[in-house]
C-alpha cells in the first residue's frame, strides 16, 4: 500500500499493488498532483527528481542515492511537477521519463511527452532511458526495466551524466546529503564508482510524517487499475 501526499504532507489517496503487479487506486479519492517520495524527503534548493511508477521510482534512488518522487503515471507528472515547483522554487528537476512504445489507439509517446512538457514548465531537465533495439523489441520502457535488464551499475551509468549537470545548477550541491538506512548523512554519490549497493527494501521510505490511513478509507476496485508504469 503505498500512500499519495499533497505538498501539505496529507494523505489524499492510496495506491495498491499485489503480488502479480496489478495496480489500483482508492475509489474516488484524490489523485492529481498528489505523489509519494521514495529514498528520503524533499528539500528546497535541492534537487527534485520525479519518475512515474513505484518500481521505476524505486529503481533511480537506489541508483543515484536521493529521493525520487512518484507521480503514478505520466498524466500526473506534470501536475505533480507543478505543485512541487510552487512549493520548493529554488530545486532544480529533473524529470524521468518512460520511453514508451505506441499502442493501437494511443499514438505518441506520453511518457517522454509529459516529460518534457513537466521541464519546460518548471525549467527542468527531461531525460528518458536509452535501449538497444533488442530491448526495445522485448518492450522495455522505463528506468526499472533498464535496471532489471542491466543491473544496477549500468542505470546508474546512464543517469550520472545528466544527474551531474543537475547539481551544476543546483543552489546547495555542497551540501546535498542522502539518509543511509542506518540515518547517517553522507555524500550524494555523483559516479558509478561511488555508487554502494542497496536494495529494494531501503527505499520505501517518504518526505512527510507516517499519517496512518484515516478510518474508513475508500475500498478499491479492479475498475480503478492503473497503468503507472
Amino acid at each position: 500500500v503505498i500512500p499519495l501526499y499533497n505538498t501539505d504532507g496529507q494523505i489524499r489517496s492510496i495506491q495498491t499493488i499485489d503480488p502479480e503487479g496489478n495496480k489500483r487506486l482508492a475509489k474516488d479519492a484524490e489523485k492529481a498532483g498528489n505523489f509519494f517520495v521514495v529514498g528520503g524527503s524533499l528539500k528546497d534548493n535541492h534537487p527534485i527528481v520525479l519518475a512515474e511508477g513505484y518500481a521505476t521510482a524505486a529503481s533511480c534512488a537506489m541508483a543515484l542515492r536521493h529521493p525520487v518522487v512518484m507521480t503514478v503515471d505520466s498524466g500526473n507528472l506534470v501536475k505533480v511537477a507543478e505543485n512541487l515547483h510552487t512549493r520548493y522554487p529554488g530545486s532544480p528537476m529533473l524529470f524521468l521519463g518512460d520511453d514508451d512504445l505506441p499502442k493501437p489507439g494511443r499514438p505518441g509517446n506520453p511518457g517522454k511527452e509529459a516529460a518534457e512538457k513537466a521541464a519546460r514548465l518548471t525549467r527542468g531537465t527531461a531525460f528518458v532511458p536509452h535501449f538497444t533495439r533488442e530491448e526495445r523489441e522485448q518492450g522495455l520502457t522505463d528506468f526499472n526495466d533498464l535496471h532489471q535488464a542491466r543491473g544496477l551499475a549500468a542505470l546508474t551509468e546512464q543517469l550520472t551524466p545528466v544527474w551531474q549537470q543537475v547539481l551544476a545548477r543546483c543552489p546547495a550541491k555542497e551540501n546535498i546529503v542522502k539518509e543511509t538506512p542506518d540515518n547517517q548523512a553522507t555524500p550524494v554519490a555523483t559516479n558509478a564508482a561511488d555508487m554502494p549497493e542497496m536494495n529494494a527494501a531501503e527505499t520505501v521510505t517518504t518526505d512527510v510524517p507516517d499519517i496512518p490511513a484515516p478510518a474508513g478509507a475508500p475500498e478499491t476496485n479492479a475498475a480503478d487499475n492503473t497503468a503507472a508504469e
